[in-house]
């Protein structure tokens, strides 16, 4: 039941998808002209040194690429949270609540933005630009890269969900989605360039950096298979956060009288 809701949802976002390619196409240049500015962002830094902070210009390259496939998965996906503030502010969550499909879920899908798919194989080039810089990685590592960089997508998700969680106790917080994506910018940068607390601040706290390093880290053979078990406590971290602050949230709502 609950596939077949968000089954019906995305059919009904194709449609609507159609009558705006125009809007597509702006969407598909702006892209283009971030993803191009990372990579020569480095192009520039790998003219002066061999590497950064032990990475190589192949990695380093590969992290602009990754990070943008999982921005952009997270725009075509998962977007539908952004409209939890707005349903709080409103009344409206009870058009979430009342449907037989698991609330967040159905946040999370009720949106589902295929524009950002137009701009997934400027991410997907950049990452592939990287791997033939560095030939003979062997295949086995591939499905470590898309495992971790599934792992990093719910675990971007759910900092995203334990956000919107706080438009229970605060009035207005759109803006906060827009320092989130800026924070997102750590996530570019290898690695190694953190260290002391602000490294320990974005691989725990913040798990900024993790999102994109660690799936190159694994695709590259920096890392063991282990780090995807970082991965999952990260996640499974924020899933009880995310759950623990939804709860909370839901009573208060009930009890203002939403």
């Amino acid at each position: 039941m609950a596939l077949r809701a968000v089954w019906r949802l995305v059919a009904l976002r194709v449609k609507w998808e159609i009558f705006f390619r125009l809007d597509a196409l702006f969407g598909f240049v702006g892209g283009l002209v971030q993803v191009a500015a990372g990579v020569l962002l480095f192009e520039a830094i790998y003219g002066r040194v061999q590497s950064i902070a032990g990475w190589s210009r192949a990695e380093a390259l590969a992290l602009v690429g990754t990070l943008a496939i999982l921005l952009e998965l997270e725009r075509a996906l998962l977007r539908g949270m952004h409209h939890l503030p707005g349903a709080v502010e409103e009344g409206d969550l009870e058009l979430f609540l009342t449907r037989p499909v698991p609330t967040p879920l159905l946040l999370a899908f009720h949106r589902v933005n295929l524009r950002a798919l137009w701009r997934l194989p400027l991410g997907i080039g950049v990452l592939a630009y990287a791997i033939s810089l560095s030939p003979g990685i062997p295949g086995w590592r591939f499905p470590l890269y898309v495992l971790s960089l599934a792992l990093s997508l719910g675990i971007y998700g759910l900092m995203v969900f334990c956000l919107v969680c706080l438009s229970f106790w605060l009035i207005r917080m759109q803006n906060l989605f827009w320092l989130v994506y800026d924070l997102s910018e750590f996530a570019r940068y290898p690695a190694g360039v953190y260290r002391g607390a602000v490294r320990i601040l974005l691989t725990t706290v913040l798990p900024l950096v993790v999102l994109a390093n660690t799936p190159v880290t694994l695709l590259f053979g920096r890392g063991q298979a282990s780090l995807l078990l970082h991965q999952a406590l990260v996640l499974a971290g924020f899933a009880g956060l995310g759950t623990l602050l939804g709860r909370r949230g839901l009573r208060r709502y009930q009890g203002a009288g939403g």
